[in-house]
């Protein structure tokens, strides 16, 4: 036992550190954390109810970020004031995850009404996207840390089978739904909906930091008195044009946790989603 502890006190201190992954908002938190579990440092940059798109660092952030073997972000398009800060570190250390050759991007099929409209950035609400962020995750981890790469690989396994399980329920769940009119927030559910094949009719305003412009508005209210049956907010978003809308036009209101504030784990995230879109759109009550 002696010579034991005397050889486990010489090994270098490396081969016993854990890799420290950090992950820009709390969505890529909970994919990272299926695959590392407790083998991994898993630290989120931008606190839950914060600002993705404008977050102030901290000289704290500039360190774990400095510190970090791997930053995962979704890019540019979400948390534009990551750029610079990234820019400044190794570009092995970074994963851009609209970089990823096999993420879907939805067509879009709503008039733009901004014409320096980007894609919609927030990819891991179709599970097939996560399942490639997985794959790609798993690959870069395990060669950071070889000693844990069969648990990594075991991990993303087991959590893949569950998105696809995941997936194909949603699908069957919002089968039904297909042709009921609904309008959303802000521009951030463009995966979720083309994935399902669902009826959006448009939304209130391009990001939450942007006031809803008035063309846009009138065009949306139109539709909604045509076709639309429901109205989304957003938890921890000022609610109040929504239910004002709401009431004018006799829709039903719904909330939409896009950030997964109130999850344990992505199959919460995407549960929680599904459930809003089934309770408000179908004929039940809310």
């Amino acid at each position: 036992m002696r010579l034991l502890l005397i050889l486990l006190l010489l090994l270098p201190q490396a081969a016993f550190a854990q890799i420290k992954v950090v992950a820009s908002i709390k969505p890529l938190t909970l994919i990272i954390k299926e695959i590392g579990g407790d083998r991994i440092i898993l630290e989120q940059l931008i606190p839950d109810q914060a600002s993705h798109h404008d977050y102030p660092l901290k000289m704290s952030d500039h360190r774990r970020l400095h510190q970090a073997d791997l930053v995962v972000w979704i890019g540019s398009d979400l948390e534009s004031f990551l750029t610079r800060p990234l820019s400044n570190l190794s570009k092995e250390k970074i994963l851009s995850l609209t970089d990823l050759s096999d993420i879907e991007w939805p067509e879009d099929n709503e008039d733009s009404h901004d014409h320096h409209h980007n894609r919609d950035p927030h990819l891991w609400l179709n599970p097939q996207n996560v399942i490639a962020i997985v794959k790609c995750l798993t690959k870069k981890m395990s060669a950071l840390d070889q000693k844990n790469a069969a648990e990594f690989q075991n991990n993303a396994h087991k959590f893949i089978a569950s998105l696809e399980i995941l997936d194909q329920k949603t699908e069957k769940e919002l089968l039904p739904l297909h042709n009921q009119g609904f309008a959303v927030y802000h521009h951030g559910y463009s995966h979720y909906v083309e994935h399902y094949g669902l009826k959006q009719l448009g939304y209130l305003t391009l990001t939450p930091e942007r006031k809803t412009g008035a063309k846009n508005l009138s065009q949306l209210l139109n539709l909604l008195k045509k076709e639309g049956k429901c109205i989304f907010a957003e938890p921890f978003v000022d609610d109040s044009q929504v239910l004002a809308i709401a009431n004018k036009h006799q829709l039903r209101v719904g909330y939409l946790d896009l950030m997964g504030i109130k999850s344990d784990n992505y199959q919460q995230l995407m549960q929680s989603i599904t459930d809003s879109f089934l309770t408000c759109l179908s004929d039940g009550r809310r």
